[in-house]
């Protein structure tokens, strides 16, 4: 007996509970349909005044130097990715024309990756990529200055593969310029009596060039032939990815209700206050 009244009174309780929770509403639904009108009003001038911005994804692969060995070849990036992302963060590795095409020429102080808009990541589990994120105003800006800054870190990984290779080429040319002086005494050995025997003391010495010079050209060519590339070509979004509309009117909507509810909650919790005063 004890447990049946208890739930009827627990249910009694519930009842007058959701009985007054519905009346709190009626009594207050001027105030909360207004402020959840007016959430929205102010989500949609959020949504209107925002600019819209649009994303381009790709992903690079570094340019490789290729290394000889005595015994076999392996290639190595020119750059590491991890490398690529800390020099993109300064404004100085951008070159005036990709400044131009990215309408980042005439601002003042430049924030860190082309004020904010560029993100660039590495890959999980690709070594020798990074991936690139670009936000801008305009479909045709986007895609621009996403081909400016593809076109920028190929040429700039090329000069990289240059610097590198510059005291190979100089090597080159110090063993090619001993093969021409090595093949000259060989001519002069040929017209003495003792000739066949000078050949044979030379031909280590000439083999070992030309393996040399062989193996250097080999290199130099390569690691031209390897670039960096797009591995993933340039995605625009058709859409503005910013701002999120749906989620805007959602947050103004909801913001509405939390208003309303917590102004007639305080204007009711008031209201008690001066009648029992």
């Amino acid at each position: 007996n004890v447990l049946k009244g208890y739930s009827k009174m627990q249910a009694t309780t519930d009842q007058i509970t959701a009985r007054e929770v519905a009346r709190f509403f009626y009594r207050n639904r001027n105030y909360i349909l207004t402020a959840v009108a007016l959430g929205f009003l102010v989500a949609i001038i959020i949504v209107v005044v925002t600019p819209k911005s649009f994303e381009a994804k790709w992903q690079m692969n570094m340019a490789q130097v290729v290394v000889n060995n005595s015994s076999n070849s392996s290639n190595s990036n020119s750059e590491e990715p991890a490398a690529l992302i800390q020099r993109l963060r300064s404004n100085l590795t951008y070159p005036s024309e990709v400044l131009d095409v990215c309408d980042k020429s005439g601002e003042d102080e430049i924030e860190g990756y082309l004020g904010k808009s560029l993100q660039v990541q590495t890959v999980k589990n690709v070594p020798n990529a990074a991936e690139f994120k670009l936000r801008a105003t305009s479909v045709e800006q986007v895609k621009a200055c996403s081909n400016a800054i593809v076109a920028m870190v190929i040429a700039q990984q090329r000069e990289i593969i240059n610097e590198r290779l510059a005291g190979k080429q100089e090597q080159l040319a110090q063993y090619q310029q001993s093969l021409k002086d090595e093949m000259r005494q060989l001519e002069r050995l040929k017209k003495t009596e003792l000739g066949n025997f000078g050949y044979l003391a030379m031909l280590d010495k000439l083999t070992w060039l030309r393996a040399r010079i062989d193996g250097l050209q080999e290199e130099l060519f390569l690691s031209q032939k390897y670039p960096a590339k797009l591995n993933v070509p340039i995605q625009v979004s058709r859409k503005p990815v910013s701002p999120n509309v749906p989620l805007v009117l959602v947050l103004g909507l909801l913001l509405g209700v939390m208003t309303g509810l917590l102004y007639a909650i305080g204007r009711e919790g008031w209201h008690k206050q001066m009648s029992e005063a």
